[in-house]
This record gives structure tokens, C-alpha cells and sequence, in this order.
């Protein structure tokens, strides 16, 4: 069986952080996601290595939890192997120094969460220009952002061309609606040579009513033709994805719609790709 890279593992600790957009989600309010959870699903799939990704903390705390969790994957004994740190390229204030302060290996990249924020905020110089600095650290910047916003990722992309981006969760598409515009945006984002589109997130916005599979299909196929099967990765988004399914279903389907591909691009998508990306 194909081993897996998640390159988007969220873990929860409570007693440690605190996560205010989950007040709205009882499923994710309520208790812990640790690493020990996230251990025993793995077994249940042929998930074998992990990258931690923010969460999203209170702002007051996304120093802490990268530090956290960079002890987590400096510890050999579980599967983590790296951390995608909190940041905010929105302003000067202390970002060359948390540049600095994670330029060791075990943070693999940064991310800031786009598609929860005014749509303005990457679009000014400060970000950009501080998004410019993580490409000339030879770190990777995940971007998140919902489908109406795709056209702002782009020009953010065009205009960071010597930073290495991540699509997260194929652009966040409207599922069965506006698919066209969906997959025209997909297309101009896939033209530039500097991201990649991560396999993720979609089931979380299906109707679980419906054939989950079936729903994500026509989104995962296309996010493979457009960027071809060097430029994609594979990401769990557990427990986010607790929210429609759950990470084993979604390995499952995962696998089975790329089962009849060649064996050596169903490793690129699940392993190689984010092994060469993520420098893992």
C-alpha cells in the first residue's frame, strides 16, 4: 500500500491555546485533538508522517503553538515531522524576527489564514512584501482562501514570484455551485509556476445527505489535471474534516479515486510531492 504525507494535521490542546473561531463548531469546542488521537486514526490508514498546521490560535498564542509543536516533531517517536507556523505578514512588527526564530528545520512553512479576513489584507506592500521574505528564507507560505477570492490569491502569487505556495483545499470551492468559475480560476492559478494545490479540506463542505465521494470528484480530478501530478499534495485536515466524515473516510475516498493512475503519481500526490515541497 502507498504510504501517506498529511500535510495538514491539527492538533488541539486546550489547557495550552485558545481557539475562539471554534465557538461556533460544538464538534471542535468541546475536547482535544492530541497527537495520541491522531496516532491511533493513523493506524486505520496508511498515513506514516504528518506536518503539523496552524490552527488558527488566538493571536496571542501562535508563537507558543509553533514552539509547541515543534517539540512534537523533533520528537522521533511519533509520526510528526514538521510545522507549518502561524504568522502575520500584515505587519512589521516582530516578523523578522520570528523569521528568524524559525528558520531551523523542523518549520517547514507559514501560514495565515485568508478566507476568514477581509479581503484586503493581503493585497497591501507590508504583506507582500513580508510573504516575499519567507520565499528568500526557502519557506513555503499556505494560502487559504475561499473560491470568490481565488483571483486575489492569484495576483498574490504572481506578485511573490520567488515564494513557494500551497493552494489549500483546492481553492475552497462552492461545491455543485459556480463550477466553472471555479475551475477558470483554478486554471489561471495553475499557470504560475510557483504553487501547488493541496488535496484537502474539500468533504468538510460537502452535504454529508449525499455521496461524499462523488461530490469532491469532479473538484479533485480537475485539481490534479490543471496542476499535473508534480504540483499536488495530499492534506487530512483533521479534525476539521470530523465536521461531514472522518480522516479515515477521506483517505479511503482519497485513494480510491486515483487507484487506476500509475502507482508513481499516486505516490507524488500522497508522499514524494510533499517530501520535495516542504523539504520533509
Amino acid at each position: 500500500m502507498i504510504k501517506i504525507t498529511d500535510t495538514h494535521q491539527h492538533l488541539m490542546v486546550k489547557d495550552e491555546f485558545t481557539y475562539s473561531w471554534t465557538k461556533d463548531f460544538d464538534l471542535l469546542k468541546s475536547c482535544d485533538f492530541s497527537i495520541e488521537d491522531y496516532t491511533k486514526l493513523s493506524t486505520e490508514t496508511n498515513i506514516n508522517s504528518a506536518i503539523f498546521m496552524e490552527v488558527d490560535v488566538d493571536k496571542e498564542f501562535y508563537k507558543d503553538e509553533a514552539r509547541y509543536f515543534k517539540k512534537i516533531a523533533n520528537d522521533k517517536t511519533n509520526l510528526n515531522c514538521g510545522v507549518i507556523a502561524g504568522c502575520y505578514p500584515e505587519i512589521n512588527d516582530g516578523f523578522d524576527q520570528w523569521l528568524e526564530e524559525t528558520k531551523e528545520k523542523e518549520y517547514v512553512g507559514y501560514r495565515r489564514v485568508l478566507h476568514t479576513q477581509d479581503d484586503m489584507l493581503s493585497q497591501s506592500k507590508t504583506f507582500r512584501n513580508n510573504i516575499k521574505k519567507i520565499g528568500k528564507n526557502n519557506k513555503t507560505f499556505d494560502i487559504c482562501v475561499l473560491q470568490r477570492q481565488l483571483s486575489i490569491a492569484n495576483e498574490l502569487i504572481k506578485s511573490c514570484d520567488n515564494t513557494q505556495f500551497v493552494l489549500n483545499h483546492c481553492g475552497i470551492p462552492s461545491l455543485g455551485v459556480d463550477y466553472k468559475n471555479w475551475k477558470n480560476d483554478i486554471s489561471d492559478i495553475a499557470k504560475l509556476p510557483n504553487v501547488a494545490c493541496k488535496i484537502s479540506g474539500i468533504i468538510a463542505y460537502c452535504d454529508p445527505t449525499k455521496n461524499l465521494k462523488e461530490q469532491i470528484r469532479p473538484y479533485y480530478e480537475y485539481c490534479i489535471e490543471a496542476f499535473g501530478w508534480d504540483r499536488i499534495v495530499w492534506g487530512g485536515d483533521w479534525p476539521v474534516v470530523n465536521l461531514t466524515s472522518n480522516l479515515i473516510d477521506w483517505a479511503t475516498i482519497s485513494q480510491d479515486i486515483v487507484k487506476d493512475e500509475d502507482v508513481s503519481n499516486q505516490k507524488k500526490l500522497f508522499s514524494l510531492n510533499a517530501k520535495k515541497i516542504y523539504k520533509i
